[in-house]
């Protein structure tokens, strides 16, 4: 199944997280991006993406965070916040 990796790659990065290794979750958080693209899985792609943003911070995490925004008010998506 083409999904299952880079899903299973977006939780592994989450409980890195939980457990308080933010350089791992980055670095599974980025892996899952890119095999979300790989398997033409955009929507998730870009929630990878934004969460990447999101837990980077400073300028670039605001312009990954900003590009998933644009990206998903073009799609119609609504974007929860708080």
């Amino acid at each position: 199944m083409g999904y299952a990796n880079p899903l299973a790659t977006l939780i592994r990065a989450g409980l890195a997280k939980q457990q308080g290794d933010l350089a791992g979750a980055l670095t599974l958080t980025e892996k899952a991006l890119k095999e979300f693209e790989a398997a033409d899985m955009r929507l998730y792609a870009v929630a990878a993406r934004r969460r990447l943003g999101e837990m980077l911070g400073g300028d670039r995490g605001l312009q990954l965070v900003a590009q998933t925004e644009e990206w998903m008010t073009k799609q119609q998506i609504r974007i929860r916040r708080g």
